[in-house]
Parts: C-alpha cells; sequence; structure tokens
C-alpha cells in the first residue's frame, strides 16, 4: 500500500467507481453488492470532512471533480421514501450531521439487489 486507504485520492475514485456504476446502469461492474453502495456512501461522506479539513479554501479542481460526481450520482438515484417495497431506507443509515444530507435519502433508479 503507497497511500492510506481513505485518502482523498481513494475516497475519490470510490465515489466516481459508483458514479460509473449507476450510469451503466450497472454494466461497468460484473457484481456491486449492497455494502460497496453503502461503502460508496461513507466515501462521499468522509469526502466532505477531508475537504473541509486539507485547506480553508479547498482547490477549485477538486470542488470541480466532485460536483460532476455529485450530478452524476443524482441524475441516477432517486428519494427513497419510507414505506415503498423494495427500497433502501432500513439501509441507509445515516450518522447523524454528517454532511451532505441530501447523500443518506436517495437510492438508485436500477437496483441490482
Amino acid at each position: 500500500m503507497t497511500e492510506p486507504l481513505h485518502s482523498i485520492r481513494n475516497m475519490m475514485q470510490e465515489w466516481e467507481r459508483l458514479a460509473n456504476a449507476l450510469e451503466s446502469q450497472w454494466g461497468t461492474v460484473d457484481y456491486f453488492p449492497l455494502d460497496d453502495y453503502l461503502f460508496a456512501l461513507d466515501m462521499r461522506a468522509s469526502l466532505e470532512e477531508a475537504i473541509s479539513e486539507i485547506a480553508p479554501e479547498p482547490p477549485t479542481p477538486l470542488l470541480a471533480a466532485l460536483e460532476i460526481l455529485d450530478t452524476r450520482f443524482l441524475s441516477h438515484t432517486v428519494e427513497d421514501e419510507q414505506g415503498q417495497e423494495g427500497k433502501l431506507r432500513s439501509w441507509l443509515k445515516p450518522v447523524s450531521k454528517r454532511p451532505p444530507e441530501w447523500l443518506w435519502n436517495r437510492r438508485p433508479r436500477i437496483m441490482p439487489w
């Protein structure tokens, strides 16, 4: 291992991996377990924390790349409403006050599970 598992680079790669899988309707991966989806959400939340810690004003290219990935994620997910059969609500367990808030209320339009 040459860098920490939770480096900004690795977290961005994990978030991009999910965005790619969603965009391709899961065609870019042989199998994408629910745990990997939840891990990617956790990595996105960790990115929020890590970016705010690196500098008072994070680098613009980093923020722009994150915004692009967020937009891709949002365009291929929908709000997960409580009480609907087959939804992720019971699996989405946000940590209180852990941004971004919108992250914890989304599920893929096409769910592979």
